[in-house]
């Protein structure tokens, strides 16, 4: 897999609380707004830069996603599309957990 193919993959993340990403040029409508930090499972943090949408057209839109300086994968945060029921990321994926108890 190469760098680029992996910039543009999105891992659902148990762990963080809101969707982010360190691609502003994935998004469509940017909102600068200085907002604080978000803080990694390795107690490091990374500093909120904005949010805005990514996608739309014929791939899924991703409403308010935040943007974060230096992050190196994009999150999609599980308990925000939990709570965003009724978006249309929601009722597009269908998510399988496959794990193996040994």
């Amino acid at each position: 897999m190469t760098s680029k193919s992996r910039r543009s993959m999105w891992y659902l993340d148990s762990g963080c609380s809101r969707h982010m990403t360190g691609d502003k040029k994935k998004f469509k409508n940017f909102k600068k707004k200085e907002q604080g930090f978000v803080n990694y499972g390795d107690n490091n943090k990374g500093k909120i830069h904005g949010t805005a949408d990514v996608g739309g057209g014929n791939t899924l839109e991703i409403k308010d996603v935040l943007y974060v300086e230096g992050l190196k994968h994009n999150l999609l945060s599980i308990s925000q599309l939990c709570v965003q029921e009724n978006s249309a990321i929601s009722r597009k994926i269908k998510v399988i957990i496959d794990y193996h108890l040994e």
